[in-house]
Formats: structure tokens, sequence, C-alpha cells
């Protein structure tokens, strides 16, 4: 609020910002990915110790269910989490997922942080809430709305099933539902379709190693995700770009499909280094990024009737190396155990990070010290 309050908006570039930052006083930080998700994990932890679910939904936000309700039981679990974590969150609890989405605009205001929406409240809140932010119809749909006179939740909750299926498709169904207080969309029934992983470069790299190295870290990371969520990738696509405010701006891209599904790193950085040895132009690339999809849960995976027993072998061995590299990962630190393509680089290693933070939580040099 106080960044907007001096005319900062989300996305602006820091070099605009210069005169800004310098006479208002204001403090900058670069990113410190590592302390985001420590500490998101600890409040994704917490949560579910307290009220006995929690699906992720972002390293920001999660669901849970309850079977409690009210503002007293919001008002506690907020103040149980502050304690616990030291993060102050916003909670809401409503009949749904969509309107507890938009009910959170009312907690982020309220002086407890926190709101549960009584079902004699939803009229009024969908009545005061523009369609265009409602969870799973967006900003993008604005113009489309506003063509068709909808301007609140309201509106498009009572809109005709038939006409929103036509026009915004079974997802857009859903989701009038949900406004409606009929719980639409279950926590289990979404599944996660792709994966990304992408930073810009602090430098510009200019060689082909380079990139390589750079790719190398981002399939760690994306191996990490995949096994965090028991998921093997089957299509894996890379793209690089150069500096898009200057000339001979280029993005090249690519997609490959992996010979077989898999989250082992060294077959998503074989993978990328196939992708690039197709894409790759020589010119100073400002940053990269590597997606998986068509993901599949790793009970899923089936082997073809040609493989050898030597290659199923080979799988096993395979996955029985990536759990135990992850085990080592947790307990010592995403960097203890490394593939070697990666020169003993992580993302961090490859960004502009002049106002670093300190680790807190995450680093024994940097834990605060009280004299």
């Amino acid at each position: 609020a106080e960044a907007k309050a001096l005319g900062i908006h989300r996305g602006d570039s820091f070099f605009s910002l210069a005169e800004i930052v310098k006479h208002a006083n204001v403090e900058v930080f670069s990113s410190n990915y590592a302390l985001y998700q420590d500490l998101s994990d600890r409040v994704m932890e917490t949560l579910l110790s307290s009220v006995g679910s929690c699906r992720p939904y972002s390293i920001d936000e999660a669901f849970f269910t309850v079977e409690t309700t009210g503002q007293a039981f919001v008002d506690g679990l907020r103040k149980e989490m502050l304690v616990k974590t030291g993060i102050p969150v916003s909670i809401s609890v409503a009949r749904t997922r969509t309107l507890a989405k938009l009910a959170n605009e009312v907690s982020k205001h309220n002086a407890t942080g926190a709101y549960s929406l009584p079902v004699e409240d939803e009229e009024r809140l969908l009545k005061a809430s523009p369609a265009g932010e409602v969870w799973g119809i967006g900003w993008g749909s604005a113009a489309k709305l506003d063509r068709f006179k909808i301007k609140t939740a309201w509106d498009y909750a009572n809109r005709d099933d038939l006409w929103i299926r036509k026009h915004f498709f079974v997802t857009g169904l859903r989701t009038a539902l949900e406004l409606r207080g009929c719980d639409a969309v279950s926590l289990e029934a979404e599944n996660c379709q792709n994966l990304c992983s992408g930073i810009s470069f602090g430098v510009p790299l200019q060689s082909e190693d380079e990139v390589s190295i750079a790719l190398s870290c981002h399939c760690s990371s994306l191996s990490e995700k995949l096994h965090k969520r028991n998921l093997l990738a089957t299509v894996m696509t890379v793209s690089l770009f150069t500096d898009r405010f200057k000339e001979n701006f280029i993005h090249p891209a690519g997609s490959v499909r992996l010979w077989r599904p898999s989250s082992y790193t060294p077959d998503l950085i074989k993978a990328a280094n196939r992708i690039l040895s197709l894409i790759y132009h020589p010119a100073k690339y400002k940053g990269c990024r590597v997606w998986v999809s068509d993901l599949i849960p790793d009970d899923y995976r089936q082997f073809e009737l040609a493989d050898s027993p030597a290659m199923v072998q080979h799988v096993q061995k395979c996955d029985q190396v990536a759990q135990v590299v992850s085990s080592i990962q947790d307990t010592y630190g995403r960097t203890a155990i490394v593939c070697a393509s990666s020169y003993m680089k992580n993302k961090a290693d490859l960004m502009r990070q002049e106002h670093l933070s300190p680790h807190y939580t995450t680093r024994w040099g940097d834990l605060p010290s009280v004299t």
C-alpha cells in the first residue's frame, strides 16, 4: 500500500523508479526465493497441523476445509498462524473456494485479518465485487463481460447456465455454480498440467555452454517440483530470449517429447540440451525458461512391451537415486548434491541480486543476532 501511494506499480522497471527510490527513502530487496519457499513451507505445515487439511495453490496461497465456521473461529486461526510463523496471513472461510477468494479481499481490510462469510451476506458481497475480479473469470474477459453488460459477480452468477456455458465454457459454468454456493470444483479434481522454471540473468549469457549450465539449474528445480508432487513429465519446452528493449530481439524456442515419462534430473537435462542444440543462435541472452508438460502421476508410468529387463532395472535404479538425492537435499540444502553439468551453480547464482536480504531461516551465517 505504501509503494502504491508513491506511484510504484507492479511490474515497473527498477531504473525508471530511481528518483522515487532515492528521494522517498524506499527500501529495495532482490528476490530471495530460498527464504520465500522456507517461510511458505512453515505456513503450510502450520495450517495443516491446525485444521487437518491443506492444499497449497501457490507459494503464498492454500485452500483448506473445516467443519467449524464463524468469525471467532477464523480470528483465532489467524492469531494462531501469526504466533507460530510470524507471518501476517489473511484467512477467509466460505461455502466454496470461489466465494472464499472473494471473501479474502474483505479479510485483508478487517482489523483481525480474517473473515467468515455468512450465507446471508453472500448477495451483498457478490453485488460489490466486479465480475472481472472473480477467480476463474479474470481481467482478460473484461471486454466480453462489458459487452453483455455484466458488471458484478452477482450479474454473472444469475445468468442462464446454457448462456454461460456457451460464452465461458465449462470452467465458466463451474465458477457461476460456485458463486451460487455449490461446490463445483473439488480439491482433488484439480490436476497440475505443467510446471515452469525461468529467470532473467544478472549478466547476459553469450555462449551455448553458459546457457546449458543455466538450463541444468532449471532442470534441477523442475525435478524437485515434480518429486514433491509425485509427477512425471512427458514433454519439455525450452525458450531463450534476448533483451526485448534492444534491436535484434530474438526468442528461440523448441519442444521435445521425452523418450519415457520422467522426473529424473539427468533425463530432463539431456532433453533440455537436445532442444538447445536445435534452437541456439549466437546472441546475448537475457534469460531462459523451461517448461515440463503433459504431466502424469508417477504410479501411472507404463513400460513398453519391447523394453528389456535391463531397461526396467535401469529406470528403477534412477528412481532410487532420485529418492536419495531428494532426501539429501531436504536435509542439507538444495546445493548439497547437484548434477555436474550445473557446475555447482543454482538459479540464484545466475541472477543479479545486489539488494539480497539475508537468508534468515535457511543459512546459519544469516541468523539474526541479539546483543
